[in-house]
């Protein structure tokens, strides 16, 4: 920076009449002004604008690049001026110039440039703390992950769309496969966007990967996802949350939406079904307050699954126009034909959008039932083995409330070779009838509490009440054997009283009583001896 903010210079001969006011002004704001601290100005003067005149200014031009150029000359030939503005000279004042009105240009000059610098600088300091936050965003973005566990692996028989209105999405979209070959996967949006809405998540992961591994149905899963979030989440926070369940022994769908928008379910023939949230968003109500109604559709009906997050319908274009439920419903309908429309969804999305910032997040998971049944199918190919595997695991006294059965089930039919459809057949009856025995044998529970949501507390509770006052006459018993000719056998008894099975009317949504229908469902046979506290299953492919 030169030693005096203002400079003055003469570009060719000039009038001296001119120049002494000009450097009195000059001299004036040089002295004791603070204001010039961050000005840098160079005043040109020429006295008249001839050729060679105008190339001597651009040269001075190219050497004060870093000053505001400002010309100072009687000639007003507007071509020549213009030929000045091209030079590189940014400001001119015609002269003669009255001192005073010289004296307010200058000072403006330098109020704008210290502006200019200030903003500058304050640009400096905002590009230097979104740096900062963009590595603090990528540093917890990879804990947030590792934590989770990832999100989905998306495969060949989905579709995943996704956009974040912030640096976290607070959608999420997981998919885990149970020891059986049951799938779920979920789909979740965390009220608010970024970081506070990504962490609302880390509760739910938690919860459906235990529930998960142990087999456990969506309905019960949602269930305690919502005690979950009503515990640990503050009173201003809630997920909205699509739960599917496809079981590929049962060959049934089961869909619960929680407060995301109508999910789309296409059979085989092209028509589409809705399934409307009929439960409030998790986190919000607790105990009878809270309600799941889910829909059940026949795998080998039904074709292909939508669902997506409210940012999808919600996003304006250019023109404030939004998609809409009613528009997606009519563009699915118009991209049946298509082997795989949710491109096309994707496209008319990008385009609809266009260069619009994101008011929220935006996810869309497709599934396509066909290519699922074909991975099934190619699963349960497996070996033939000769011979027998046989095991018997007896559990008693407190051992009950620690050991995990089902996992040494699942070792079970891994050292039986046994995958696929049959093992998951297997493990979903034996883990239920292993449930039943230790929950209304030996611990004597009232299943039909389970059956209302407020009495599905109180159920819980008393689980843990008799699981605490266990002794070594409690037992459960269990017996596993298979055989390539034979198939699974197994038998659960227990120590209790026993429980008489025919008294139990279970219906599509209750939450009792489907177990032991759905071990009938799942077995060639299925005999309770008189008491009721010994079940004895064969299970085939």
């Amino acid at each position: 920076m030169p030693d005096t903010a203002i400079e003055y210079e003469f570009v060719d001969e000039v009038d001296a009449s001119h120049t002494n006011e000009i450097q009195a002004v000059i001299a004036s704001l040089n002295t004791g002004n603070t204001q010039l601290a961050h000005a840098s100005i160079c005043l040109l003067h020429v006295q008249v604008l001839s050729r060679s005149a105008l190339a001597k200014l651009h040269q001075r031009c190219a050497e004060h690049v870093d000053s505001k150029l400002v010309l100072l000359t009687p000639d007003n030939s507007q071509s020549k001026l213009v030929m000045a503005y091209e030079s590189g000279i940014e400001e001119h004042i015609l002269l003669p110039v009255d001192k005073q009105l010289l004296t307010i240009k200058l000072h403006n000059l330098i109020r704008e440039q210290n502006a200019q610098y200030y903003q500058a600088e304050k640009n400096q300091q905002l590009e230097s703390i979104l740096t900062r936050i963009q590595q603090e965003e990528s540093f917890a973005q990879h804990v947030y992950q590792e934590i989770s566990g990832n999100a989905i692996n998306v495969n060949k028989d989905y579709y995943f769309l996704q956009r974040s209105a912030e640096g976290f999405c607070g959608d999420f979209l997981f998919d885990i496969r149970s020891p059986t070959g049951i799938r779920y996967v979920f789909l979740a949006d965390a009220m608010g966007h970024g970081l506070a809405a990504a962490l609302s998540m880390l509760p739910v992961i938690n919860v459906v990967k235990a529930m998960a591994h142990r087999s456990m149905p969506i309905s019960s899963i949602v269930h305690e996802v919502n005690r979950r979030l009503n515990s640990e989440l503050p009173a201003d926070r809630f997920v909205a949350l699509a739960a599917i369940e496809v079981s590929p022994f049962s060959e049934k769908i089961t869909v619960i939406n929680a407060g995301l928008p109508s999910i789309f379910v296409a059979d085989k023939n092209g028509e589409l079904q809705e399934c409307e949230s009929k439960s409030l968003p998790l986190g919000i109500v607790q105990g009878n307050e809270f309600t799941i109604k889910p829909d059940v559709f026949s795998l080998q009906t039904m074709s292909s699954l939508l669902m997506y997050t409210d940012g999808l319908i919600e996003q304006e274009n250019a023109h404030g126009e939004s998609i809409s439920k009613h528009g997606l419903k009519e563009a699915l309908l118009n991209l049946t034909a298509n082997e795989q429309p949710w491109e096309g969804i994707a496209e008319q999305f990008n385009k609809h959008t266009g260069e619009q910032e994101l008011s929220d997040d935006v996810t869309l998971c497709a599934i396509d039932f066909d290519v699922f049944e074909l991975e099934v199918q190619a699963e349960q190919a497996g070996d033939k083995r000769e011979g027998n595997i046989a095991f018997t695991l007896e559990i008693s006294g407190d051992y009950l409330n620690s050991v995990d059965a089902p996992a040494f089930v699942s070792k079970f039919l891994y050292a039986a070779g046994l995958e696929g459809k049959l093992a998951g057949k297997t493990f979903t009856a034996v883990a239920e009838l292993y449930q039943n025995g230790l929950d209304h044998g030996v611990l004597e529970l009232d299943s039909s509490l389970k059956n209302d949501t407020d009495g599905f507390i109180q159920y819980l509770s008393e689980r843990e009440i008799a699981l605490s006052t266990l002794s070594s006459n409690d037992c459960v018993t269990l017996s596993l054997s298979y055989s390539a000719s034979g198939g699974v056998e197994a038998s659960v008894s227990d120590t209790g009283k026993g429980y008489d099975t025919s008294k139990i009317e279970p219906d599509q949504f209750s939450m009792f009583g489907r177990g032991l229908a759905l071990v009938k469902q799942l077995s060639e046979s299925c005999v309770t001896n008189k008491t009721g506290n010994e079940v004895k299953v064969v299970i085939k492919e």
